[in-house]
């Protein structure tokens, strides 16, 4: 198991490992946890505040409506505190409404009012060598042409420095985008015995907790609880003056005022079918964000736009995505945009990243290479269906290694 893991201790595979213990502390055995088999890649920061979902398949948003839905940022940061090193009790002590723990809200406020301002990062020619504007100019042309767009929104429509940007999250169902599904089919399937949840009522729903409970939904129970609770190292007085300005500054400073899963071009807020998708977000700063894809399996943006291939391929001459690399490099390559892959034998402490694991897959989003088809949209930004309702398609030609080039190049500008 530790195989599947890089030395870095992926932050999302720290979140689900830890989700066992909402099960353990529901008063159920050591084995009701699910084991964490679906590594990911960090998420980037910036502009995290601004977007409407958060997480790779979206299981966070930022407003999801209902009574609690203003709580969003709030609800997001405690879900995740919760999920990596919190402490919690799911006993309530006489008088708690809700359940207490070592999760300091006025912090994770504190913390959100700080990301809010955050930028993404140029690319700093003053240390990097300087982007080629002309073959940048034709990958721009490049990104059209092969609709990158359609899920990453346009790039010259995007201010980075915009107190009022936002960004809209553009969902690609599991079927349609290729990439490895572990970590989305986990998320949605994952369940354990529901132990003190068990005849209680589910957030937001008319559903009572049975033996068993999905994972989200004792996640989502677990965190509208200890949201709610207050902080019982203070005073009586103190700590609900204190909740009610937690509350208000919450509601006024979550800029997404609604939102709605666009999953392959259509509004989808079904459950579990829109969390059966990963997630396409705007670019700005993806020079800096190396290794790709969900779960880190392509190593740098040059390889992006190349097939997925079999060791017996590549030993035949394909070019091909690595199947094995290298992480825990901190140098730069500034050509390919990404870290560089380093041989163990000089470099012990890295760690190989082997995509033939479960989880670990590198296949998915070959767009470029010919490979992944793309949905037809007609006049409105609608999907086409043909007659018996299912997507029209297209397979655009594989790009050339120039245009390969071209288009990593663009990408710096972002």
């Amino acid at each position: 198991m530790q195989q599947k893991f890089n030395d870095l201790e992926r932050l999302e595979s720290r979140r689900w490992v830890r989700l066992s213990d909402v099960f353990q502390k529901l008063g159920t055995s050591q084995a009701n946890a699910n084991p964490a088999n679906a590594p990911v890649s960090f998420p980037f920061l910036w502009d995290t505040p601004q977007h409407d979902f958060v997480q790779w398949n979206g299981v966070a948003d930022n407003n999801p409506g209902g009574h609690l839905g203003f709580l969003g940022p709030l609800s997001r940061n405690t879900g995740e505190v919760l999920g990596v090193f919190a402490t919690f009790d799911l006993k309530k002590q006489p008088g708690d409404i809700g359940y207490r723990s070592s999760a300091v809200q006025r912090n994770l406020i504190r913390l959100e009012e700080h990301l809010v301002s955050l930028e993404s990062p140029l690319w700093p020619e003053g240390i990097l060598p300087a982007i080629d504007r002309t073959l940048a100019k034709k990958g721009q042309q490049i990104f059209s042409e092969y609709k990158c767009n359609l899920c990453h929104g346009n790039p010259a429509a995007f201010n980075r420095s915009s107190s009022e940007r936002r960004v809209i999250a553009q969902f690609a169902s599991l079927p349609n985008l290729g990439t490895d599904p572990t970590m989305a089919v986990n998320a949605v399937s994952y369940q354990g015995d529901s132990g003190l949840f068990k005849g209680e009522m589910m957030i937001e729903s008319t559903t009572v907790f049975g033996d068993k409970t999905p994972v989200l939904a004792a996640l989502q129970k677990t965190t509208a609880g200890v949201i709610l609770e207050t902080d019982h190292d203070k005073s009586f007085f103190r700590r609900g003056i204190e909740k009610i300005y937690d509350f208000f500054v919450a509601f006024t400073s979550n800029p997404i005022k609604k939102t709605e899963h666009h999953v392959d071009f259509e509004i989808n807020n079904t459950v579990p079918d829109s969390l059966l998708a990963y997630k396409g977000r705007n670019l700005n700063g993806i020079w800096a964000t190396a290794p790709y894809l969900h779960n880190g399996s392509v190593p740098n943006l040059y390889e992006l736009f190349m097939p997925s291939c079999s060791d017996a391929e590549m030993a035949s001459g394909k070019q091909c995505r690595s199947n094995h690399f290298t992480v825990g490099s901190r140098e730069f390559d500034p050509v390919k945009v990404g870290l560089v892959s380093k041989d163990r034998s000089s470099y012990p402490g890295l760690f190989e990243f082997d995509t033939s694991l479960p989880g670990n897959k590198n296949t998915g989003h070959q767009y470029a290479a010919g490979v992944t088809p793309i949905i037809k949209l007609d006049d409105n930004g609608k999907p086409v269906r043909n007659s018996t309702g299912q997507f029209e398609t297209e397979t655009l030609p594989p790009i050339t290694e120039a245009d390969r080039k071209a288009l990593v190049e663009y990408l710096k500008t972002l």
